[in-house]
């Protein structure tokens, strides 16, 4: 009944926050090693790989030949390896010191880069056969982008915003102290 109506309830941008904005795999290995009144916690986390997608402006040029109406932006985004890593020491019996890092080597999402991603149109009329599909795929010099402001905000926004893979903030350093009664 709603097989291939998707058009209908979901835009492609929709689509790719369901099926290329979140990754496809994800999971970690930790390990907690105790002795004595030491403790060292260390975890890594595999996070997969991720596609941005957000609409696009084109060169006046390909604008002219192909239209200016339907142009999205689309980049693969690498999966990273995140490691965390917590070193504990029980004073007496009372206090507790910690000292750690979240996301210890200060790993980030790649960059928006105009050349690394297509340009793709996608076909906006009714009547046509290929209605609501992809219908031309440009790099971006095919495209006319001759710099990176179509990708991100005129270089505001270097990451994207559109995916869900990892944030933006890098290493997070702690000390934490525990007073056990």
């Amino acid at each position: 009944m709603l097989k291939e109506k998707e058009h209908i309830y979901l835009s492609p941008l929709n689509k790719s926050y369901i099926f290329d904005a979140i990754p496809g795999s994800k999971g970690y290995v930790s390990t907690l090693f105790k002795l004595s009144k030491l403790s060292i916690f260390a975890k890594v986390g595999y996070i997969g790989s991720v596609t941005h997608t957000e609409t696009a402006s084109v060169g006046s040029s390909v604008a002219s030949l192909f239209g200016a109406s339907g142009w999205y932006y689309k980049q693969p985004l690498g999966a990273k390896f995140i490691t965390d890593l917590t070193i504990g020491y029980l004073f007496g019996n009372t206090f507790h010191l910690e000292i750690g890092g979240s996301n210890l080597f200060d790993i980030y999402p790649d960059v928006l880069v105009a050349s690394q991603g297509r340009f793709l149109q996608l076909d906006v009329n009714p009547s046509s056969n290929t209605y609501n599909s992809f219908i031309r795929s440009l790099s971006a010099q095919e495209a006319g982008v001759t710099n990176n402001d179509a990708t991100s905000n005129f270089n505001q926004l270097n990451y994207s915003r559109r995916v869900s893979q990892l944030g933006i903030n890098g290493r997070f350093l702690f000390v934490r102290l525990e007073v056990r009664f």
